[in-house]
């Protein structure tokens, strides 16, 4: 069965609902192959079975347990992809419907050891509590938990000691947090960008007249003017427009770099695209999912294989909280399910021994990115909106330490628990929020940045 292929995916659902009805519970065991996988094609046709599933589910209860085999770091040495592109669907489901009870289960066990393996899925397909991550390592069972990183003092430019001569790619760095990031790199010390972005800007040549055209849009006039006033300020800036996928393009590009402009020395993937056209899961088609995968799963799989050759001192992956926190996955199950692949990828790489990957998953920027999040969910939370300067700050805050993945939730809840953020139904108190104390509670988690961590859970 190829789960990639939307119409397998298809006829696979009519085949078992036509022979057995409608389907009660699902246990994904089609990810749990050892075999080292170090890139992922997204399964379209496993996504289709979910959407069906959730659509017409069978009683008062949808069950869904997807079983992975070492796909968390945690106590792996061994780590792979497979089952990534699936994980972050299947862990915020729960949360959009009240029906579903849902969780990944990441196991050790060799593919021979049926019997073992047939014991922790009955014990999970019995068992659902409110945790959506679980992995066994030596017979224990563990769940996530979110942990305060310690303050790290840092020398340069947040640990990343500036350069002049050698060459640092944003991806989404003609516009947004790209744009802002590359103002922030200029005004530090660093001179060779290259910006990387979908839309085409008209060659330096051709400026002047499109400046002061009816024709050209709003959006590329802006751009044209960042790469002039970042020009202004003393750097030299290239430009690559097009799709992340057009891997041969790409790699040219990036010789001609390397050949005439300088060396690699670090990479910021900011690209990143919402569907918010069609909010529930059930709705979203497979064509609008291709345009959010794109830069967020496939994209940095092609970057990945074009850098790594390359010296790099860093390669840092844009993340959203809404890829590690389910409630905040509630009608963006593509853009979160993308986040977080992007958190598992970075792991991945690590142990692989590029170590100069790190993702930060972001609360919402108000005036660039996605834009300020309005939902209750966000606010019951506890959580706000940050400014420019704010998340410019918690960027170099946040490249200070040494964890992989790092969460930051800026949040103005006096009792705030990191507890509550990992749960599939979360229980909302919107009566303890307290606005008097905004300020001062602001100021207080600006500092934080926590790092995903698996708590010990022995069985009985």
């Amino acid at each position: 069965m190829n789960f990639v292929d939307e119409e397998q995916g298809e006829q696979f659902i009519n085949v078992v609902t036509n022979e057995f009805g409608e389907i009660a519970t699902i246990v994904d065991l089609s990810d749990i192959h050892k075999n080292q996988v170090s890139s992922i094609r997204v399964q379209y046709g496993k996504i289709r079975l979910l959407q069906r599933f959730v659509k017409h589910i069978s009683g008062n209860r949808g069950y869904i347990v997807h079983i992975t085999n070492g796909l968390q770091q945690f106590k792996n040495n061994q780590s792979t992809l497979l089952g990534a592109d699936i994980a972050g669907f299947v862990k915020m489901l729960g949360s959009e419907y009240g029906k579903i009870l849902s969780k990944t289960v990441d196991i050790d066990i060799e593919l021979d050891r049926i019997q073992d393996i047939a014991d922790i899925v009955y014990y999970e397909v019995g068992h659902f509590g409110l945790a959506t991550e679980i992995c066994y390592r030596e017979g224990k069972r563990y769940v996530t938990y979110m942990k305060e990183l310690d303050s790290a003092k840092s020398k340069g430019f947040a640990g990343i000691r500036v350069s002049k001569d050698k060459v640092v790619v944003i991806t989404g760095g003609t516009h947004g947090i790209g744009a802002l990031l590359a103002n922030k790199l200029v005004e530090k010390g660093f001179r060779k960008l290259v910006l990387m972005g979908r839309q085409l800007i008209p060659s330096k040549k051709e400026w002047s007249s499109a400046l002061n055209s009816n024709e050209i849009s709003n959006a590329i006039k802006t751009r044209i003017r960042l790469i002039q006033d970042l020009e202004e300020k003393g750097a030299e800036i290239r430009i690559y427009s097009g799709s992340l996928l057009d891997k041969e393009k790409v790699a040219n590009y990036f010789t001609e770099i390397r050949n005439t402009f300088g060396e690699i020395y670090g990479v910021i993937h900011c690209a990143g695209v919402s569907n918010i056209e069609n909010p529930a899961f059930i709705n979203k088609s497979v064509a609008d999912m291709k345009k959010v995968f794109e830069p967020k799963i496939l994209g940095v799989q092609v970057l990945h294989d074009i850098f790594v050759e390359d010296q790099l001192q860093f390669f840092v992956l844009f993340s959203s909280i809404s890829g590690v926190i389910p409630s905040l996955a509630v009608g963006n199950s593509d853009y979160a399910a993308a986040n977080d692949f992007l958190n598992a990828y970075a792991r991945y790489q690590n142990q692989n021994g590029y170590t100069y990957y790190k993702t930060i998953s972001w609360p919402s920027w108000k005036s660039v990115g996605m834009g300020t999040i309005k939902s209750s969910v966000y606010k019951n939370l506890g959580f706000i909106s940050i400014d420019n300067k704010q998340g410019l700050s918690l960027f170099r805050r946040s490249l200070k330490y040494e964890a992989v993945d790092n969460v930051i939730p800026l949040v103005v809840k006096e009792d705030f628990k990191t507890s509550d953020l990992l749960d599939n139904k979360v229980k909302l108190n919107t009566d303890r929020l307290n606005n008097d104390n905004t300020q001062i509670v602001k100021k207080k988690e600006l500092r934080k940045v926590y790092q995903n961590k698996r708590q010990l859970y022995l069985l009985s």
